[in-house]
């Protein structure tokens, strides 16, 4: 693995700052599932095992088999080695923003933006497979009513 890969600071995001904690609960789960993910796969675990206890408190054990075939779909058919931080760390690789940004577009309707998104990472036809994983989490995450949307910010202004 490369030092680009491994290290945070040598893939400074593109798109700003995008932290963990500001994400929306869908987003977060999805993120924290990535991460688990990686991080079974580092430990030798059961993907699933390692993904239960998160998704089984939002009641979303129907995700787990799809976040698994997002993430071997992403780091088989990447253009390169994808970047995912740490379990712990709350700024967002590039490569996070883009997965949770495409599924965002996805849940506004605006798959073409996803399709896009996704190509940054994903080559050929691969990245329509990776749409239609992303839409089923999509469907199962919603089903429990956690969401995608980043909540609008408002100024007030005094007159």
């Amino acid at each position: 693995m490369s030092a680009e890969t491994t290290n945070p600071e040598a893939n400074p995001p593109v798109f700003g700052v995008m932290t963990a904690s500001r994400l929306p609960a869908g987003s977060h789960l999805v993120l924290h599932g990535m991460r688990l993910w990686k991080t079974a796969l580092i430990e030798k675990h059961c993907v699933f095992a390692k993904l239960n206890a998160e998704f089984s408190d939002q009641d979303c054990t129907g995700a787990i088999r799809y976040i698994d075939e997002l993430m071997c779909l992403m780091f088989l058919a990447s253009r390169r080695q994808p970047s995912i931080s740490s379990l712990y760390q709350n700024r967002l690789s590039n490569d996070e923003f883009r997965v949770l940004n495409a599924i965002r577009l996805l849940a506004e309707n605006e798959a073409e933006g996803a399709v896009h998104q996704l190509g940054e990472l994903v080559r050929g036809p691969l990245n329509f497979s990776m749409i239609r994983v992303c839409a089923d989490i999509i469907r199962i995450l919603q089903s429990k009513q956690l969401g995608f949307q980043l909540p609008v910010r408002l100024t007030v202004v005094g007159s």
